[in-house]
């Protein structure tokens, strides 16, 4: 089974379940390959690109799931959970996505949705890109789905998961190239 990915401004369906995310909504069909539930031990010896994550607990929001799309080439840490509270879906308060910088590059989006500066965070280049925050470091672009001021707060809190807490105090590498 091919595994397509798709973009549209409006939510996030994670296998099929519609999940409101901050004002956006992104469409993911995750393939056979996806693995819900990955291990973070298995997340910690992966070494295809970086991967960054907010500790097993964020905000007072418990790390509930992390999700790996191998032949997309995406890795997802889910915070928090929600309640949809009838036949919509909703998302959980903040999903950190991780993917290879060449998925989706600075120019691309920053010309695409982007007004204004983009605000620097711990050195690296970020964009609110369709109301979802991105940050491009070292060989990756991150995005966070979150309301806004929570985006913003937990960018400042990104770091690798090989490291202990004291990682989020480090400067964030610029975004290496070519990406």
């Amino acid at each position: 089974m091919k595994v397509n990915l798709r973009f549209l401004v409006g939510g996030v369906v994670l296998g099929g379940i519609a999940v409101l995310v901050g004002v956006s909504f992104v469409v993911l069909y995750l393939g056979d390959d996806s693995v819900r539930g990955w291990p973070i031990e298995d997340a910690r010896q992966f070494e295809e690109f970086s991967l960054f994550w907010l500790g097993d607990e964020y905000a007072g929001l418990p790390l509930t799931n992390i999700v790996h799309a191998k032949s997309e080439k995406v890795v997802i840490f889910v915070y928090g959970s929600c309640d949809p509270g009838g036949e919509g879906g909703c998302a959980p308060p903040l999903s950190v996505r991780i993917e290879p910088c060449s998925h989706e590059p600075p120019g691309r989006p920053l010309s695409r949705d982007y007004a204004g500066s983009p605000p620097e965070i711990r050195g690296a280049q970020t964009a609110f890109v369709g109301g979802d925050l991105r940050v491009w470091t070292r060989d990756v672009t991150v995005t966070l789905f979150a309301e806004r001021g929570l985006a913003l707060e937990a960018a400042g809190a990104l770091r690798l998961v090989t490291e202990g807490p004291e990682g989020a105090e480090k400067e964030l590498e610029p975004l290496g190239y070519p990406c």
